[in-house]
């Protein structure tokens, strides 16, 4: 995560990505394909209006691909 803060303005950005070859509850025993990655990446602005008042927005995009392993027939099917 970043974030800069100037006079009145704060911006900030982060992201985060993960990837595990683990299916931890398989339809079937055999994990032919096993594969998933989730990524997030947000945004934000914020303003001091006054000592007590402050406007902000965030923007988020975030999203889980994961392949569930095959049965015999898939993978034999190719």
């Amino acid at each position: 995560m970043a974030q800069d803060s100037r006079s009145k303005n704060t911006v900030c950005i982060s992201s985060e990505a993960a990837t595990t070859e683990r299916y931890l509850d398989p339809p079937v025993l055999e994990n032919f394909s096993n594969h998933a990655t989730t990524s997030d990446l947000a945004a934000c602005y914020e303003r001091d209006l006054t000592g007590r008042d402050r406007v902000g927005a965030t923007i988020r995009h975030s999203q889980a691909v994961f392949q569930v392993p095959n049965q015999h027939g898939q993978e034999n099917a190719g």
